[in-house]
């Protein structure tokens, strides 16, 4: 599948950059992980994550924080026209290998675990330091943050 990066806006309506992912690429794992919750606890967080995304599925690329610093660091108008060949970059690497999980004091967050080279390089051109792309699948009371989310559940 070929992927291609574009703007996305967070609940208060400010840019970050990622990848808008389908739900028949995403519905294999929510299947996994209802079998991990069950039926009632499944519910909850999908729904929190639902809420929080408006239904939909993605994966942050440059956040908000990110995005912003660059805005300031780059110039804007310098910044903004470079994004003209990110949007127009091939992503045909991602490679899903599983679900995730992260707690953070009484918080838990399942998520897709995603790795792509060219992601990379993309953070890479921008001087951003290394990131676990991952793409939610649900959390208990909010989004767990600052914790690694690359490691796969063991089966």
């Amino acid at each position: 599948m070929v992927y291609y990066v574009s703007y996305l806006k967070d609940r208060v309506g400010n840019n970050y950059l990622g990848l808008n992912i389908p739900f028949d690429i995403v519905e294999p794992y929510l299947n996994e992980l209802e079998s991990i919750l069950g039926e009632e606890e499944f519910k909850i967080y999908t729904k929190n994550q639902a809420d929080r995304d408006s239904g939909k599925h993605h994966l942050t690329l440059i956040n908000v924080s990110d995005y912003n610093r660059l805005i300031i660091e780059v110039g804007m108008d310098k910044f903004i026209n470079s994004l003209e060949l990110i949007f127009n970059y091939e992503v045909d690497d991602l490679e899903m290998p599983g679900i995730g999980m992260a707690t953070k004091s009484d918080n838990t967050s399942y998520f897709i675990v995603c790795e792509s080279n060219k992601l990379d390089a993309i953070r890479t051109r921008y001087d951003l330091p290394k990131f676990d792309f991952h793409i939610t699948l649900g959390f208990k009371w909010k989004d767990v943050h600052g914790v690694p989310k690359n490691k796969i559940i063991e089966k």
